[in-house]
């Protein structure tokens, strides 16, 4: 059995956005649905039952006592997710796990993916940058103090997983967490994923503490895969914008007039297209903001890179 695990709370815009992310891979998951259990942590379970009936979600309760339980005294908000990770472990012991953050789609049939768990192999979105090579992309945006505090940090002492010294260096890789796919061994290591986030946090103030501690354990200890091909990710605001507009015209439209099939259908078919939308406006909003910025270097890179993937070209015709 593997455990689909999302994290929503807050508010609207959060739970439209994690409904959006389950119904995709519905949308697309063709395997053996008796297979896979998901479960939406939420402070409005509600919601999630208006729009989703039909589907076998699970819910649990996230009351406020409960959230502010989760950051152990802290103000770490994403040691949640952390949090929610570890209680799924713990209620369902020697299962998959597969955390997709609310901010995410599926972009293509995950059967095959899900057929490649096995232990001593996890799933990450993307390798972003090693830590060494943070430190530049951070100044372009005057946070290179951060980078360079954590490299400080991890090379001043010893860290330990599993009660066995690790290294820990500049030359080691940070995987963005949108999506995390962990065999069920990985269990035994979350007490030390909590330790390593609650120590970056506490010592550098790098909000993807909860990131580096899951990149690190996992480089170590297993064999880490993207799962980009599987998965988009719209982290950035102004990505967020489009795709909030894209999800509240899916759901006015809702079920009423079409089943589950027909809408899945339509899902289907538009998540390659809201993929190719978000990267088109991603890449005018970068040519413009690097000509006024007067990189034109980098802006003439971003025409040739937009160009030859065909997007300046592509008219946005949204299916739903």
């Amino acid at each position: 059995m593997k455990n689909l695990v999302l994290l929503s709370y807050g508010n609207m815009i959060e739970h439209r956005r994690a409904i959006g992310a389950v119904m995709s891979f519905w949308a697309w998951y063709s395997g053996n649905k008796e297979e896979v259990r998901t479960i939406i942590y939420t402070d409005n379970p509600d919601y999630f039952r208006s729009i989703a009936q039909d589907l076998p979600l699970e819910y649990v309760l996230l009351t406020l006592p409960i959230l502010d339980a989760m950051l152990n005294g802290g103000n770490y908000i994403h040691r949640r997710k952390i949090a929610i990770i570890d209680e799924t472990y713990k209620k369902y012991p020697l299962e998959e796990v597969l955390f997709i953050d609310s901010d995410t789609f599926f972009i293509a049939d995950p059967k095959e993916w899900f057929n490649s768990f096995k232990e001593g192999k996890s799933f990450m979105h993307v390798a972003e940058f090693s830590f060494e090579k943070a430190v530049q992309h951070f100044a372009s945006f005057q946070q290179e103090i951060y980078p360079i505090s954590f490299i400080n940090l991890i090379e001043s002492k010893k860290f330990y997983i599993d009660d066995i010294e690790e290294q820990l260096h500049r030359n080691q890789l940070s995987w963005n967490s949108g999506v995390l796919g962990l065999p069920s061994n990985i269990a035994k290591y979350m007490k030390d994923i909590f330790a390593l986030s609650d120590e970056f946090y506490e010592k550098t103030s790098w909000r993807i503490s909860e990131q580096l501690a899951f990149s690190l354990v996992l480089q170590l200890k297993t064999e880490v895969h993207p799962s980009n091909q599987y998965v988009y990710h719209y982290w950035n605001p102004r990505q967020k914008a489009i795709m909030d507009s894209i999800l509240t015209l899916l759901f006015n439209k809702g079920l009423t007039d079409q089943s589950q099939n027909r809408f899945f259908r339509r899902i289907r078919l538009s998540t390659k297209k809201w993929k190719e939308y978000i990267e088109l406006n991603n890449a005018k909003y970068e040519i413009s903001n690097s000509f006024n910025s007067k990189y034109y270097l980098r802006g003439c890179k971003y025409i040739v890179h937009t160009t030859l993937k065909g997007l300046l070209y592509y008219r946005f015709n949204l299916y739903i």
